[in-house]
């Protein structure tokens, strides 16, 4: 190699560094226009709509608030281009981006330039980051400053040792550290400590997860603790501003709340409300029975459950083919710098802890922050498996004139090696870049559309579920798409007084003390009630209610608590039901969801996405089924047809509800084949599932049995209020008003029946919530199959060992109530004669 003079070897230096900025750059814009190409137009899942419009009008969205990120964000959304949506996805794709240059910078560190530019591409596109990345949410911000921090830590300890050593071969660049040296700080040190203390407590006004840097904290004092202990009041001192840092950002909830924006997730206006936000008081539970599951649970099982679920996504984030290569690499940044390692070890457990030990929805963007700590790991993998050992043998210590020399060496081998790691790297981009191309997922617009449509001005909605809120805060804050209506969030209107209060601040909208008083949370039948009362409570406004609220429960951890009225019907409106009075001579609106179709489902890695995505469709098919139902009950077959054929077009492919309701129909009709067909097809997807195994057995008994069973000879014929019937001859009947009764020879055996009539305003669903219950546990309900009737509904009851069947004929606008029982008896055989003979009078 031939000699240089300095100033020849400074410019290489110059020319070298140029090119690798120019390289970086580049792949920095190939990034951002990955992403920018791929990123979805609207809101995702979860609470993106929430912390879109919290970040717009700086508002408090749920605990912790993160105060830093709002602030940050706001600036964001100052930008004069694009929407609010592409402002908020640019602050998360730079984020991403800062990440990615911190990996590469950690990288290059301990390794070569290629081997970090390879760990920088895989991190890029790996699922997590890239998912998140696109996203309007906290985690890319957190994470990038979360990895500023951990990089500035490393490079501080890696520092100090020049910093305190009075050795003769300081000025030389000879770092030696042992027990002799004078331990004295400059005033820039001083500083630079105080500074980190400064910064680190404003972080923690970004996501909670940031709260993994504390291991990372307690390994870096002890290996720097004589560094400590000879100046703790330059430690104190940060420790001090770390404190004021946090208040102050965190200062932001009382000052906020005070204002009452529109998003005020618990209005944090006094320090009872402030610590109850910060630790998300109330948002633990664990009800698996009701799906229910949230923060710490204290379940082995669940524990469990998130540790295989972080391993199996770790397997896959830079794809399985290149994760032995993170193991190595983990292992062979142990032998390079010790130090280093536990600083990212201690993050990347602490962080695995925090996902095993709290249970949420965004889990998997928890863990993007292992991740980078791994695809740092899969750098110094690389660089000791794939690249040549010409390469490796510089190590972390490879000189300027041996990277030219490196660099000038043109061979085939060379070059090859170059492609196939380069290749190597884009492995994730290829194999995530069809299942993140998210760029026509338009879900949260279309849903908008179709929710609001039809919609008079000024009308409320009071809906369910997350989603819900999320995107109603999204267009009454953000878009302004239809600000003129009213979103209600059922069960935080029911749950948080501060809720009705901020809705009677920024709306119009009438709470009366009535409606407050009526809550108490002693009986679930309190919420409908509440409903019901705001209804009344603005006699001006039209009032919707989403399907959900029918069929979720409002309160967590338990079944019911869902929407009943009995005030009011319900009349399907598209994606809602119209609160109308009873009687209401008024049809439904089936034209708005026409048009409306699905294609192949979208793939998430993320459990709540998936199980978001399904309730989206499952909000339409329910839609179409409520609309089914109606149809039914007013004796319009061919309309009720359709109706349940769209729920299932529109249901989720794997679910069995919609399924079992059109099986119901046609079992209803008479089509037995097809109700056959249908029942097996809902049995398939759900063999385990009670109710549909309770109906398809009624309906093959049903079809078993002659149309009609023949009357014992001999029978004789009866009479009650407005009904006739046959019983064996020997059988004793007598009137106990209302009821007729019927009894066996040996009184061990009976039954009663009266008539009953259903206004015609009244659902048969409505009907039967309504109908006095038999003392004991109820067993089983579901419809029955009875000759001669419209719809026959049974419901079975079992008190001290002694079951007892509840049925419901439905004959035009008559009801036969029939209580028969035991069930097990012998003469129930006699029973299905005489409710055979059954005729009305």
């Amino acid at each position: 190699m031939r000699n240089r003079t300095g100033s020849s070897k400074y410019s290489d230096l110059i020319s070298d560094k140029m090119d690798a900025m120019k390289k970086a750059l580049g792949i920095a814009v190939l990034i951002l226009i990955v992403y920018r190409l791929t990123a979805s137009p609207t809101i995702g899942w979860v609470d993106s709509g929430v912390i879109a419009a919290a970040a717009t009008t700086l508002g408090i969205p749920n605990p912790p608030g993160f105060p830093a990120y709002l602030l940050a964000a706001n600036l964001f959304t100052k930008i004069p281009w694009g929407s609010v949506v592409t402002r908020l996805q640019l602050l998360s794709q730079l984020s991403a981006l800062g990440i990615v240059l911190l990996v590469y910078g950690m990288v290059a560190t301990y390794t070569s330039r290629r081997s970090a530019l390879f760990a920088a591409i895989a991190l890029a596109f790996s699922y997590g980051l890239w998912s998140q990345a696109n996203n309007v949410e906290t985690y890319t911000l957190t994470n990038f400053v979360l990895f500023g921090l951990l990089a500035w830590a490393i490079r501080l300890k890696d520092k100090l040792p020049v910093w305190f050593s009075r050795h003769p071969g300081h000025r030389a660049g000879i770092q030696p550290f042992n027990s002799k040296m004078d331990p004295r700080l400059r005033g820039d040190d001083r500083v630079n400590i105080l500074f980190f203390g400064l910064v680190s407590g404003l972080a923690m006004g970004l996501n909670p997860t940031i709260a993994v840097l504390a291991p990372a904290a307690i390994v870096w004092i002890v290996w720097q603790w004589r560094v400590v202990k000879n100046h703790p009041w330059t430690f104190i001192g940060a420790i001090f501003l770390f404190v004021v840092a946090v208040v102050g950002i965190y200062s932001y909830l009382p000052l906020r709340a005070a204002t009452h924006p529109f998003v005020n997730w618990g209005d944090p206006v006094n320090w009872e409300r402030i610590a109850r936000h910060l630790v998300g008081g109330g948002l633990n539970i664990y009800e698996p029975e009701t799906n229910s599951i949230n923060g710490f649970t204290g379940q082995p099982s669940i524990w469990w459950e998130s540790f295989l679920h972080y391993w199996h996504l770790a397997m896959f984030q830079f794809t399985p083919l290149l994760f032995p290569l993170v193991v190595i690499g983990a292992w062979q940044l142990v032998r390079k710098n010790a130090f280093a390692f536990w600083m990212l070890a201690s993050v990347a457990i602490a962080n695995m802890t925090f996902v095993i030990l709290y249970y949420g929805g965004n889990q998997e963007s928890w863990m993007i922050t292992s991740w980078a700590v791994f695809a740092v790991w899969l750098g110094v993998g690389v660089e000791t498996v794939l690249l040549s050992s010409r390469d490796r043998s510089h190590g972390e210590a490879i000189s300027y004139n041996a990277r030219r020399e490196i660099a000038s060496s043109k061979t085939p081998r060379n070059d090859n090696l170059r492609i196939v790691v380069f290749t190597l790297s884009l492995l994730p981009l290829f194999f995530w870049y069809p299942i993140l191309n998210h760029r026509n997922y338009t879900f949260a617009d279309d849903y908008a559309n179709n929710l609001y449509k039809n919609v008079p001005e000024g009308s409320i909605i009071v809906g369910g579920g997350d989603f819900f809120n999320s995107l109603t805060a999204y267009t009454h804050e953000v878009t302004g798409f239809r600000k003129d209506v009213i979103p209600v969030t059922g069960n935080m209107f029911y749950i948080f007084d501060w809720y009705r209060k901020n809705l009677e601040l920024n709306t119009d909208i009438t709470i009366s003390a009535s409606t407050s008083a009526i809550i108490k949370y002693k009986s679930v039948d309190e919420f409908t009630d509440a409903v019901d009362s705001l209804v009344t409570d603005n006699p001006n406004k039209q009032v919707f209610v989403t399907p959900l609220l029918l069929r979720d429960s409002v309160v967590a951890g338990t079944r019911e608590g869902n929407y009943h009225t009995k005030k009011y019907d319900l009349l399907p409106h598209g994606l809602l039901l119209k609160v109308v009075p009873k009687g209401s001579p008024e049809a439904p609106d089936g034209s708005i969801l026409e048009g409306v179709t699905f294609s192949k489902p979208p793939y998430y890695l993320e459990r709540n996405y998936k199980n978001a995505y399904r309730l989206l469709r499952n909000d339409y098919a329910a839609a179409y089924q409520l609309l089914g139902d109606f149809w039914s009950q007013k004796q319009k077959p061919e309309k009720a047809y359709q109706a349940f054929a769209k729920s299932i077009d529109l249901g989720p492919p794997d679910s069995p509800e919609f399924i079992h309701r059109m099986a119901i129909f046609y079992a209803q009709t008479g089509q037995n084949a097809a109700a056959k067909t249908t029942f097996e097809k809902a049995l398939a997807l759900a063999p385990d599932d009670p109710n549909i195994k309770q109906n398809y057995r009624g309906f093959l008994g049903s079809i078993a049995s002659p149309s009609a069973i023949p009357v014992t000879p001999g029978g004789t014929t009866k009479t009650g209020p407005g009904v006739s019937f046959t019983t064996p001859p020997s059988w004793k009947t007598t009137q106990e008003d209302p009821w007729t009764v019927v009894t066996a020879p040996d009184g061990s055996f009976s039954l009663k029946l009266r008539r009953t009539k259903r206004p015609a305003s009244i659902p048969i669903e409505t009907f039967l919530t309504q109908q006095a219950t038999l003392s004991g546990q109820l067993l089983e309900q579901g419809l029955a199959k009875i000759p001669n009737t419209d719809v026959a509904y049974v419901r079975v009851w079992s008190n001290d060992n002694k079951t007892k069947l509840q049925f419901f004929l439905f004959i035009a606008d008559a009801v036969v109530e029939i209580i028969v029982g035991p069930a097990d008896s012998p003469s129930m055989k006699d029973f299905d004669a005489i409710v055979s003979s059954l005729k009305l009078l």
